[in-house]
């Protein structure tokens, strides 16, 4: 163990580690802001003067002290993923043997209830389109139709919109081609006749002409879109028609899809292959989200009622 090795120094090298294992550069820029703060808050200390209370100060702080970040709070979900973070980093550590004892070790996770995601309603969907077709601008109107109907058709996370090329797509065929997909996984996805309907008519009338830019989806210069455009414009869009509570990024809207798409009476097996999940796990939160929907039918045939409404 070397002695003189910092909190500061062992971040850098697990971020040497995190590009030598070719993590995404959001996911290496993740884990940089979660333990820089760690560090702003612990102060850059020996790595051998690490311990479990440092880490449950740290979360504390999460919880009690500032609780919020870019003016919002912490959810649920943001606190536990700091602490996997830092655990995953001190684990490290340990397992390179710049300290002797794992501190994470002696702690726990923190415990959490379960986290249903957030999706939009029937009428926030179609108050959402109504939105964009108000909007100015032909092009871009009918490009940000494709892009919503590309989210809630398809369930693609934001980056893998933002990536798509022209070459990705086989209409004919149904299917669009996933290369920037999470983990760097590649894949492909269905799409329905409306999507396809969609794609066809913006390829064919709407995208601008430019020979040197694949992009599928670009702006009014003619180049890319690109993530950070379509995230800001997505989240405003959203921000628009959504009131009250409730998430407006990108990602409410493959919550959208998953939720749809299990109460049009697709089942969980295809849902987990087309969200590209490795653990049904994962797919079956969306389950959760039907309970209103079963419910309500229930009320409406309820079994019992119905014998006493015969004997009427």
């Amino acid at each position: 163990m070397n002695m003189d090795l910092h909190l500061s120094q062992a971040m850098e090298s697990f971020m040497l580690n995190c590009h030598s294992e070719r993590k995404s550069p959001k996911t290496i820029q993740g884990y940089r802001d979660v333990l820089t703060r760690f560090i702003n808050l612990t102060t850059d200390i020996p790595v051998d003067q690490l311990t479990p209370d440092h880490i449950r100060e740290y979360i504390a702080s999460l919880v009690n002290l500032p609780g919020k970040v870019d003016g919002r709070q912490f959810s649920s979900s943001s606190i536990l993923k700091h602490y996997q973070v830092i655990r995953t980093w001190v684990r490290r550590m340990y397992a390179q043997e710049m300290i002797t004892t794992c501190p994470t070790d002696k702690t726990k996770a923190p415990v959490l209830g379960k986290l249903l995601p957030s999706a939009l309603t029937d009428d926030e969907v179609k108050a959402l389109f109504r939105h964009i077709k108000e909007e100015q601008g032909r092009i871009a109107r009918f490009r940000d139709q494709v892009i919503f109907t590309l989210f809630l058709d398809t369930g693609m996370r934001l980056n893998e919109v933002a990536c798509l090329t022209v070459d990705d797509l086989n209409i004919k065929e149904g299917l669009i081609h996933i290369k920037n997909g999470k983990g760097s996984k590649e894949g492909s996805v269905p799409m329905g006749n409306h999507l396809a309907r969609d794609l066809y008519t913006y390829l064919h009338r709407y995208r601008q002409a430019n020979l040197g830019e694949k992009a599928l989806l670009i702006g009014k210069s003619g180049s890319a879109l690109g993530y950070e455009g379509m995230a800001v414009m997505v989240r405003r869009a959203i921000s628009t028609i959504r009131v009250g509570e409730g998430k407006r990024g990108a990602h409410v809207l493959r919550h959208t899809m998953a939720t749809n798409f299990l109460r049009a009476g697709g089942s969980i097996e295809a849902l987990q292959k087309i969200l590209r999940h490795n653990d049904i796990r994962i797919t079956q939160i969306y389950l959760h989200l039907t309970t209103e929907d079963i419910i309500e039918e229930h009320r409406r045939v309820a079994p019992l009622d119905f014998v006493y409404q015969q004997r009427r």
